[in-house]
């Protein structure tokens, strides 16, 4: 029943009680840190939905993933009801968004190097500026002394 006192118009239907024991399992993996961390390393087993810490000697046997083209585990070792496996959602984000993800990692690399050639150049160009104020003021002092020489005999 919903909090509003509705039926689900789907009481006894078996494809309704799989899909809540589905939502229902995935809402208990969100709701605990620990089971969301062996579900993001791909290492929850059916054992820890139920509570227990070893897993059965059929999930131990299971292949624990099937690689992707690009060799990422597409999915883990956790079957939701009906004994499908769970989709991998790093796996599949990383396989859509990876091409993405590399050409920001390499145009924030750009910008940094841009940025630190961009810093040295002005460090230089300031040392220059400095170089050249200081033979300037040389040149004025060696002029101001030539000249007191020669009007103080």
């Amino acid at each position: 029943m919903f909090p509003c006192g509705l039926g689900s118009g789907n009481s006894g239907s078996e494809a309704a009680a799989e899909r809540f024991t589905e939502i229902s399992e995935a809402y208990s993996i969100l709701g605990s840190i620990a089971l969301r961390r062996k579900y993001d390393r791909g290492i929850l087993t059916r054992a820890d939905l139920q509570g227990s810490g070893t897993p059965s000697a059929e999930e131990a046997r299971a292949p624990k993933a099937t690689a992707t083209p690009h060799g990422k585990a597409r999915y883990s070792s956790v079957t939701g009801a009906g004994r499908k496996p769970v989709f991998d959602f790093d796996a599949f984000y990383q396989s859509h968004y990876g091409d993405q993800l590399r050409r920001e990692r390499e145009n924030r690399w750009r910008r940094e190097q841009l940025q630190r050639r961009q810093k040295e150049g002005f460090r230089k160009w300031r040392l220059g500026k400095l170089m050249e104020l200081s033979v300037a003021v040389l040149l004025a002092l060696g002029m101001g002394i030539i000249i007191s020489i020669h009007t103080g005999h």
